[in-house]
This record gives C-alpha cells, sequence and structure tokens, in this order.
C-alpha cells in the first residue's frame, strides 16, 4: 500500500497512510459511509429525515474516486476514512480561487486518532498546489466542530438539497489555505 505516512495517530498504536482512491475502493468506502454516517448524525435530525437522506449519503461518490482528489485512510492497514476535494462545490457551482471539501468521513472505531485532520492535511496541501486560496465545505451539524478544529469559520447555515428534493441542514464552512 503506497501512500503518504502520517503519525497523527494520538493514540500511539499504529501509523496513517492517505493514499488516491480508486475503484477498486468504491465497496469498501461505501461500507465505511453506512457506519459513520448514521451513527454520526443520531440526535443530531430526525429518524424520519435521515430515513430519506441516508440512502444518497452513504454510497461512495464514482466521479469524486476518478478526480484523483479523493482519498483514503487506513489505520493499522484497515479502512479508517475518506474525503476529498474538489474545484467545484458538490451543486457544480465554482468560486475562483476556492476549493471544496467533499464526503468526509472517519470510521467511528477510530475517532480522535487524527484520520479526518490527516484527510484534510491531504486536501489542503493538493487544493494550494493547485493554485487555490480558499476552501468550503457543505458540513453535516455535528461534523461542523471538527471544521471549526481545523480553521473553518461558519459562513451561514443551509440546506444541502440531494437528488430527491430532500433539504438536508448543514452549514456552510470556509478557511483560507494556510
Amino acid at each position: 500500500m503506497s501512500g503518504a505516512r502520517h503519525n497523527d495517530d494520538k493514540t500511539g498504536s499504529g501509523s496513517i497512510i492517505v493514499r488516491p482512491a480508486t475503484a477498486a475502493d468504491s465497496a469498501a468506502i461505501t461500507g465505511l459511509l453506512a457506519r459513520c454516517y448514521p451513527l454520526a448524525y443520531a440526535g443530531w435530525y430526525e429518524a424520519e429525515l435521515l430515513s430519506r437522506a441516508l440512502p444518497f449519503m452513504i454510497s461512495a461518490n464514482p466521479g469524486l474516486i476518478a478526480s484523483g482528489t479523493f482519498h483514503v485512510a487506513f489505520l493499522d492497514r484497515r479502512l479508517a476514512g475518506c474525503g476529498g476535494w474538489s474545484p467545484c462545490a458538490p451543486d457544480g457551482r465554482q468560486r475562483a480561487g476556492t476549493a471544496n471539501l467533499r464526503h468526509f468521513a472517519v470510521d467511528p472505531a477510530a475517532m480522535r486518532r487524527g484520520i479526518g485532520r490527516a484527510l484534510f492535511l491531504r486536501c489542503r496541501d493538493e487544493a494550494r498546489a493547485r493554485g487555490f486560496t480558499r476552501l468550503e465545505c457543505q458540513s453535516s451539524l455535528p461534523a461542523e466542530a471538527f471544521y471549526r478544529r481545523l480553521g473553518f469559520e461558519r459562513a451561514e447555515a443551509m440546506a444541502i438539497t440531494l437528488p430527491d428534493g430532500t433539504a438536508f441542514p448543514g452549514v456552510l464552512m470556509q478557511a483560507a489555505i494556510t
């Protein structure tokens, strides 16, 4: 397994390896999203809303994976997280100089061990290398604190519109690339 090694594991029990995702990772990414999002969102969103929204949210996005800017993170050789970036927001809009973080998730069993930060650092560094000066993300409500710890600020409350028209409450987060 090739990729960047990080020593961000706060428990000291293993190393984190981040590499670009490939189509062969799709099923594992979907499994990770299916483990992560229902647990992370419980208590933050109504069960009825989650029953409509989660089917759209827990599938690996083939376009993001094919972009080369979507990554998987491994802790002790096990898939522990995923996330990426793109020059456009999920709705397709682009703003000059702004890259967008996309589809971040960390396995509940691996949370608070530096996985999300390692993925973020890879995305930030790649976006910076391509000339981007700002980052945005459409965060879920429970992920807002994670993005704040990374230096993001809340720009506004928003509704993320899912393919069936469901409005999923979220937060637009923004940060300068430093």
